[in-house]
């Protein structure tokens, strides 16, 4: 009975996925496609009033002490954000810079959110997956001399770790849309492999603001570059949109297989030889090594800019694909 209730499951969880798939490409049926566009246009009506109460300032926008990067996306669901920030920060501390991340911690139920909360404490306990969320757990675990502040008052969290650490620069992390926090450099993720769905606001499709959206940003970033068959129409498309926007295009390299709620990491060359079954807590790590730009852009701060040597690849394990990590302006 167990095992038909456990083979249940499983196929209800399949069934959902696929599901949720669908909707991400734009390929569900017309009977959740009308009511869903009839949900997307009280979106659209709800985004357009709040930028009207910011830009007429009923709403006020308000700045950090010290200078913020957001690196955020324009849809639902995971562009490549946080390898990205974790490269960002290391970069940034490689240079002797003082990081804090700054972040909303989807999923929490514990303290954070109603106070501010640092993933990591100072005898280097991590706090719990429920408490703070998975993405800031696994920034926090990657980056453990960084203070990873989790807090859906960005402003409050940021002002509090000024006052715990010193910052000379705040990473939002998701920020495009925070429109609460004014930053210094707005630095979009769209997935290479999925840039828009089907061109539709949420719930309709997977758009969290209009494609327009993307003139306001200082930087384009294409994730899994390395991965599309469709880099040219998307790097044409995003250029004539957005002709002054720079554009970079970021290739992610696979580096370790975790479980969510803790537990060792395991580096996928230690595990070459061996058979591996992913299941819903374990998730692929993934990093980015550098940000070429040539020539270099005058409004992104000189810490941003790295230049990366080429490396050869390493041998491919049989079944598995080689990610290799390469930012590049084009």
């Amino acid at each position: 009975m167990e095992a038909e209730t456990e083979k249940s499951g499983e196929d209800q969880s399949v069934r959902g996925n696929m599901l949720v798939d669908r909707w991400r490409r734009g390929m569900l049926p017309a009977g959740l496609s009308v009511p869903l566009t009839v949900l997307s246009w009280g979106y659209a009506a709800a985004l357009a009033a709040r930028r009207g109460l910011y830009q007429v300032g009923v709403l006020q926008s308000r700045s950090l002490p010290s200078p913020v990067i957001s690196v955020g996306n324009l849809t639902v669901g995971g562009t490549g954000k946080t390898p990205f920030s974790l490269w960002l920060a290391e970069a940034l501390g490689r240079r002797g810079k003082k990081v804090v991340i700054l972040t909303r911690g989807y999923g929490s139920r514990g303290a954070a959110g109603r106070e501010p909360f640092r993933a990591q404490d100072v005898s280097g306990n991590l706090a719990s997956i429920a408490q703070i969320g998975d993405e800031p757990l696994l920034l926090a675990r990657r980056l453990p001399h960084v203070p990873v502040v989790v807090d859906k008052n960005r402003y409050r969290g940021g002002i509090w770790a000024r006052k715990e650490w010193g910052v000379d620069f705040f990473i939002l992390d998701d920020g495009f849309q925070h429109l609460a926090l004014r930053r210094c450099l707005d630095l979009v993720l769209v997935d290479g492999l999925n840039p828009f769905g089907n061109g539709c606001l949420f719930p309709r499709g997977i758009l969290r603001e209009p494609i327009g959206a993307l003139r306001r940003a200082h930087g384009i970033l294409v994730t899994r570059a390395n991965l599309s068959d469709r880099l040219p129409q998307l790097r044409s498309s995003l250029k004539s949109l957005c002709p002054e926007v720079p554009l970079f295009e970021v290739d992610y390299t696979a580096d370790a297989l975790l479980e969510i709620g803790g537990g060792p990491a395991h580096p996928l060359e230690s595990m070459r030889e061996s058979p591996v079954l992913a299941g819903p807590k374990i998730t692929i790590s993934s990093k980015t090594t550098g940000i070429t730009a040539s020539p270099p852009l005058p409004m992104m701060p000189a810490p941003i800019i790295a230049r990366v040597p080429r490396q050869p690849p390493r041998p491919r394990p049989a079944g598995m694909s080689r990610l290799v990590p390469r930012c590049r302006l084009i």
